[in-house]
């Protein structure tokens, strides 16, 4: 049914909802919601299709991270080190290139400098990355 044991959340391709399983080292799956809701059909006609994901705790990452830095104000972001990477959060995903000394570069093949404020326009913007000991992006 599943090559990985543990819960798995999927969607029911039909109708449009989705649902939770736990599939057990046999193969054999545990449906939560009763087999008059979804079962093991339901589960392998999502699994045929790409619509199943297992679901894991933050903690059995070895490598977890803590949630990027998000930055509102202009002289926060001017502070970065040059050669930091920003994005947006609004639709757009623009990202910004720190050039140094209050300059940023609009990430792309031409390479217009606007300021900070300029940047942030009315939004937050994600830092992607932020050189550290001499890094570079």
């Amino acid at each position: 049914m599943s090559d990985t044991t543990g819960w798995h959340e999927f969607a029911h391709v039909v109708k449009s909802t989705t649902h939770i399983a736990y599939i057990y080292e046999n193969g054999s799956a545990y449906f939560p919601e009763g087999p008059t809701v979804v079962g093991p059909d339901d589960f392998t006609y999502a699994a045929a299709r790409g619509k199943v994901h297992r679901l894991v705790r933050a903690d059995e990452y070895e490598g977890w991270r803590p949630p990027a830095r998000v930055i509102e104000d202009p002289a926060e972001l001017d502070a970065l080190p040059a050669g930091s990477v920003v994005m947006m959060t609004t639709w757009m995903r623009r990202a910004f290139v720190h050039a140094g000394g209050g300059r940023w570069w609009v990430a792309g093949p031409i390479r217009s400098e606007i300021s900070a404020a300029e940047v942030l326009d009315g939004c937050a913007v994600v830092v992607l990355h932020a050189p550290e000991n001499g890094d570079t992006p």
